[in-house]
C-alpha cells in the first residue's frame, strides 16, 4: 500500500478500539491469577496505549506531520537528539528523547519495504503480555510494509478475538490472518521453514531466537529473523553530589523509590523483559538500610500475583541457589501477598578492579548473565569515590557483564545535573532504552520511540548456538518516525515524582478515563490526550463514573 493508504487504514484501525468487547480482558485476568477491577482497567489503558498510540503514530509520520518529529540538536560527538516535550500526555512532566547515532533525519519517504508480494512475515505472539504480539504486528504491517500471519502465543488464545476487530481493515484488505497456536513443535517449525514466510518476527527468549535459526539455516535461509528479547535489567541509584547543599536523597524519596522498585517488580509476576534483576548501589551510601528495610516490606505488602508462567518460579528459585553458594552472598526469602516467596539476593560489593571483576561477575553468573522472569531480585554496590566515578564503574559494569541490553532504569536526584548524567551515564550506556527516575516500561508506551537492543550488540557470528551472542534480540518496534542511526530511547521525570508512582492504585474509572481520551484521539483536531488527562483527575476528585468521564471529545 502507497503511504497514504496505509496511513488511512492505520486511522482506521484506531477506530476500532472504541468498539471491543471486553470479553477477553477476564480471560486474561484468569491466566494471571487476577480479580481486581483496578487491575481490569489498567490492562484495558495499556493494551490501548501501546497499540493505538503506535498506530496514530505511523500514520502522522506517513502524512508527514512536522509537529511528530520533535526538536533536533547535535551533541558534541556529532549525535542527534529529537527531544519530544510531551511524549505521553498522561505522564505530565514526563520528557522523552530519541537518541541516533548519525544524522537523525528520516531514512527514507515512508516505512521501508518488507517482504516481497507473495511472502508473509510470521509474527510468533509473545505469552507474557496482552499487547506484545499485536504490537509486532503493527510493526510488520505498517513500517515494513508486510503482509502478517500472527501465531498466538498458547497461553493468550483469547488476544484472536481483539486481534481480529483492531485489525479488521487489514483483514479486510487481505493483509492480515491469525492462527491459534497448533500445540505441535514439528507443525511450528514447518510454519518458519514455508517458502511463503519471507521473514519471522518474535519477542521472547534467546531459547526461541536460537530454534527458529536453526529452523531457518536447515533450508537455507539466513537473516529473515528479527527478536526482541530478554534482558537483566538493572536499576541504578545515583548518589547526591557531596556539595549540594540540599540533598535530593531524603527519607521520603528513598521510601518512594524502594516501593515503586517492589511494585515494578512483582508486576505480572515478574514475567517482563524489562523487570528489574539487578540493583546497583553505591558503597557506604548513607541511605542503604533504610532503603532495603523499606524494599523488604514493600515486597512484602504490595499486591502481587502469583508465578504463572511456565517454569518461572523454578527458575528464579534455581537462580537464587546457585547465588546463595558464592563467596559473600545472601539470599533472604521474603513472602508475598500471593503466597509464594520472593528471592532477595545480596551479593555484596562488586570488585573495582576490571581484572577480578569479570570473574567475580563470572561466578554469580546465574543471576547477572541469565534473566530469571519470575521473582528474584539481586542487589549490589559499587565503590563510588564521586559521582562520577560511580557513574563510570555502573556504565562498565552493565555495557561489559551483565546480560542483555534492553533497558535499564537511573534513579537519579536533582543534585545531579543533566549534562553530567548524560555524559557519565546517559551517552556512554548500551541500552536501547533508558528511563531516567520512572520506570522503563514506559519508553515501550513511547509511541515515536524505539524499542529493541543496543545497536552493534546482537554477535550474527555465532547467535545459533549461544544465548550470549542473541543477547537481547536484533530487532526493533517502534522508529514511526523512519530516523536514522537510532541508539536509545530517553525518558526523564523528576526523582520520586507522584505520575511515575507504581505502588499506588488509582481507581479503575481513572484507568477508564484515561483508555477513553486515548481511543479519541486519532480523530484529526481531536483533543483526547489532553482531555484523557483532565477527565481522569475529575473522576479521581469527583468520583464520577469512568462511563461519563471517558464520553470522548469530538
Amino acid at each position: 500500500m502507497p503511504g497514504a493508504e496505509r496511513a488511512a487504514v492505520a486511522r482506521e484501525c484506531c477506530a476500532m478500539f472504541a468498539s471491543i468487547d471486553p470479553g477477553w480482558l477476564r480471560d486474561s485476568m484468569a491466566l494471571e491469577g487476577s480479580t481486581e477491577s483496578v487491575d481490569a482497567s489498567k490492562k484495558h489503558y495499556l493494551f490501548v496505549s501501546a497499540l493505538h498510540g503506535s498506530l496514530l503514530s505511523i500514520a502522522r509520520t506517513l502524512e508527514r506531520d512536522d509537529e511528530a518529529q520533535g526538536d533536533a540538536a547535535t551533541r558534541a560527538d556529532g549525535s542527534v537528539v529529537h527531544s519530544f516535550p510531551t511524549p505521553l500526555p498522561t505522564l505530565p512532566g514526563v520528557t522523552g528523547e530519541i537518541w541516533c547515532s548519525k544524522t537523525g533525519v528520516p531514512a527514507a519517504a515512508s516505512p521501508g519495504d518488507g517482504c516481497s508480494g507473495a511472502e508473509v512475515c510470521l509474527v510468533l505472539g509473545a505469552g507474557n503480555t496482552d499487547f506484545l504480539g499485536l504490537r509486532d504486528c503493527v510493526q510488520r504491517l505498517f513500517c515494513h510494509g508486510e503482509c502478517v500471519l500472527l501465531k498466538h502465543h498458547p497461553l493468550r488464545p483469547f488476544l484472536s478475538a481483539p486481534a481480529a476487530h483492531i485489525f479488521a481493515p487489514l483483514l479486510a484488505r487481505g493483509c492480515f490472518a491469525q492462527i491459534m497456536d497448533p500445540g505441535d513443535v514439528a507443525q511450528i517449525r514447518g510454519m518458519v521453514q514455508h517458502p511463503l514466510v519471507g521473514h519471522v518476527a518474535v519477542t521472547g527468549g534467546a531459547g526461541t531466537h536460537l530454534a527458529v535459526a536453526a529452523a531457518q539455516r536447515a533450508v537455507g535461509r539466513q537473516d529473515s529473523l528479527s527478536s526482541e528479547l530478554g534482558c537483566v535489567t538493572p536499576w541504578i541509584f545515583i548518589p547526591d553530589e557531596p556539595s549540594a547543599e540540599t540533598p535530593g536523597w531524603n527519607n521520603a524519596s528513598v521510601s518512594f523509590a524502594a516501593r515503586n522498585l517492589a511494585a515494578v517488580k512483582l508486576d505480572n509476576g515478574g514475567h517482563n523483559c524489562n523487570s528489574p534483576q539487578v540493583v546497583i548501589l553505591p558503597s557506604g551510601w548513607g541511605h542503604t538500610d533504610a532503603f532495603l528495610a523499606a524494599l523488604r516490606g514493600a515486597l512484602s505488602e504490595l499486591p502481587a500475583i502469583p508465578p504463572y508462567y511456565p517454569g518461572s518460579f523454578q527458575r528464579a528459585d534455581a537462580a537464587a541457589r546457585a547465588a546463595e553458594a558464592c563467596s559473600g552472598a545472601s539470599v533472604e526469602r521474603i513472602p508475598t501477598s500471593a503466597g509464594h516467596d520472593f528471592a532477595l539476593v545480596a551479593l555484596g560489593e562488586a570488585p573495582a578492579a576490571d581484572a577480578t571483576l569479570a570473574p567475580w561477575v563470572r561466578e554469580r553468573g546465574a543471576v547477572l548473565r541469565e534473566e530469571a522472569f519470575g521473582p528474584l531480585l539481586v542487589v549490589l554496590s559499587l565503590p563510588s569515590a564521586s559521582p562520577t566515578s560511580y557513574m563510570d564503574a555502573s556504565a562498565r559494569l552493565c555495557n561489559e557483564h551483565i546480560f542483555g541490553s534492553l533497558s535499564c532504569v537511573l534513579l537519579v536526584p536533582s543534585t545531579i545535573a543533566q549534562e553530567q548524567l548524560d555524559r557519565s551515564l546517559v551517552a556512554p550506556l548500551q541500552y536501547g532504552a533508558v528511563a531516567v527516575n520512572l520506570w522503563s516500561a514506559f519508553n515501550y508506551l513511547f509511541p515515536e520511540g524505539t524499542w529493541g537492543a543496543f545497536p552493534g550488540r546482537f554477535s550474527p557470528a555465532a547467535p545459533s548456538t549461544e544465548a550470549d551472542g542473541v543477547g537481547s534480540g536484533n530487532g526493533v518496534v517502534g522508529n514511526a518516525l523512519a530516523l536514522d542511526g537510532v541508539q536509545k530511547s530517553v525518558l526523564r521525570a523528576e526523582l520520586a515524582s507522584p505520575v511515575t508512582d507504581m505502588s499506588g492504585r488509582p481507581p479503575a474509572r481513572v484507568f477508564s478515563a484515561l483508555a477513553a481520551g486515548v481511543t479519541h484521539s486519532h480523530r484529526k483536531g481531536s483533543r483526547g490526550s489532553a482531555y484523557a488527562v483532565v477527565a481522569a483527575l475529575a473522576a479521581l476528585v469527583t468520583g464520577g463514573p469512568a462511563a461519563k468521564a471517558g464520553s470522548g471529545p469530538s
